[in-house]
């Protein structure tokens, strides 16, 4: 029966968490969604290869809500304790706009502001989790019998078991 509990509630529990992961902390502009928890840039609901460093850039970008970046905050956040030339930071930059589909260099989602850094142009809208709530899962009905029989089954020990200091009780 504990088996059988334990099981229903841990399924209970991943079916909880695997409808939330779908939702919280999700971030949307145009057709893209970002998961931030799962890592995924999706564009129509297909994931789009980008690469570890240029998603954290793009995630960077996205929480700070339109304004502008620095550089340098850049390079601290991205590359903590790591020395990286401005370059290096130019060619991650450009491989998001590459993913977001900026082919030409207009900056339709990441701006350049001069001598102040890069800046995500679009609204981003924070995917908020679901509220409906997710179903109970009933747990089977027990297949396991009892490992002690009840009771009522036990009978009084004849006269020639009680010599002994162990009794064992059947069931019919």
């Amino acid at each position: 029966v504990c088996a059988t509990v334990e099981f229903s509630q841990l399924y209970h529990t991943a079916m909880l968490d695997a409808s939330r992961a779908e939702t919280d902390g999700a971030l949307e502009f145009g057709r893209f969604r970002v998961r931030p928890r799962r890592r995924q840039l999706l564009a129509d609901g297909v994931q789009v290869e980008l690469h570890t460093r240029a998603f954290d850039l793009l995630l960077v970008l996205l929480e700070a809500d339109g304004r502008p970046v620095s550089k340098d905050e850049l390079l601290h956040r991205v590359w903590p304790g790591v020395v990286v030339e401005e370059a290096n930071l130019a060619v991650h930059i450009s491989a998001v706009r590459r993913a977001l589909g900026d082919r030409n260099g207009d900056g339709q989602f990441i701006e350049t502001v001069p001598k102040q850094g890069y800046r995500f142009s679009e609204p981003v809208t924070r995917v908020v989790a679901r509220t409906s709530a997710v179903p109970a899962i009933e747990a089977p009905p027990s297949v396991v019998s009892p490992a002690v029989a009840p009771l009522e089954a036990l009978t009084p020990a004849s006269p020639s078991t009680r010599r002994h200091r162990s009794r064992t009780a059947l069931t019919p």
